[in-house]
């Protein structure tokens, strides 16, 4: 496992438990396609899990590539969210999968981020 992999592998959600505490527990945002709740833990690590349902999206290609654009943003996005949190991130309605439904996606995910810097 290359060192990229691993701290892939140690940014993700795994076990339900962890999406149950921060369902429960944690900070919800949302906007037109996603829903993001956000809760925050003691570590400086920020970990990522998502949620695409088959009534979102049919295919379950569609659902994987979803998954892929929002991990991807996630990875190269962490610096935006300053100390530790937990992430799940839940699709609502479905999003084209394309370079502009990706693009759009990504602007979601940054704009609710921002939110969370900036409460008013």
């Amino acid at each position: 496992m290359t060192p990229a992999q691993h701290t892939a592998t140690q940014a993700r959600l795994t076990k339900p438990y962890e999406y149950y505490r921060v369902y429960k527990e944690g900070r919800l945002l949302k906007s037109p396609h996603i829903w993001v709740y956000l809760l925050r833990h003691a570590t400086d690590q920020a970990r990522l899990g998502v949620s695409v349902s088959k009534r979102v999206q049919k295919k379950a290609t569609d659902r994987n590539r979803l998954k892929r654009i929002i991990k991807g943003w996630f990875l190269l996005n962490k610096g935006i969210i300053s100390g530790g949190y937990d992430m799940v991130v839940v699709a609502k309605k479905p999003v084209k999968t394309d370079k502009t439904g990706a693009k759009d996606l990504c602007s979601q995910m940054r704009r609710l981020l921002e939110q969370l810097a900036d409460p008013s």
